[in-house]
């Protein structure tokens, strides 16, 4: 039963708004391999990221994008000093860094400008 004290979530599944805004304009020839066959590639970036961070790379809560993307920014440098380097091999391996660099430059720069345009709105 709803209180009145307990605080609304602002948890948001965030892929398919960073695919819409990612792959029109951003999208490099080299990193289409990504979405196809339904983005199946960038589920597996999604799920090794979990793996070694145990963190849901696209939820995000709409009212802490700063501290989001710090703790992604954070995991990505720390790839090979966590216990599972799941993502870290797997994005040596995969193109030599294109699943990091796509969340360290693109994601990132999605996730803010996205809460620039929440803020707005507030």
């Amino acid at each position: 039963m709803f209180d009145g004290n307990t605080k609304k979530t602002s948890i948001k599944n965030l892929k398919s708004e960073f695919v819409d805004w990612f792959y029109p304009t951003f999208c490099p020839k080299s990193y289409r391999f990504l979405f196809k066959y339904g983005g199946s590639e960038l589920n597996n970036i999604e799920n090794k990221y979990f793996q070694s961070f145990n963190d849901r790379l696209f939820e995000v809560d709409l009212d802490n994008i700063p501290e989001k993307i710090i703790l992604i920014k954070g995991n990505l440098i720390n790839k090979y000093n966590v216990d599972d380097k799941t993502f870290a091999y797997y994005s040596y391996d995969l193109s030599h860094g294109i699943p990091n660099a796509i969340i360290n430059k693109h994601y990132i720069e999605f996730l803010v400008e996205y809460n620039k345009i929440i803020n707005k709105k507030r």
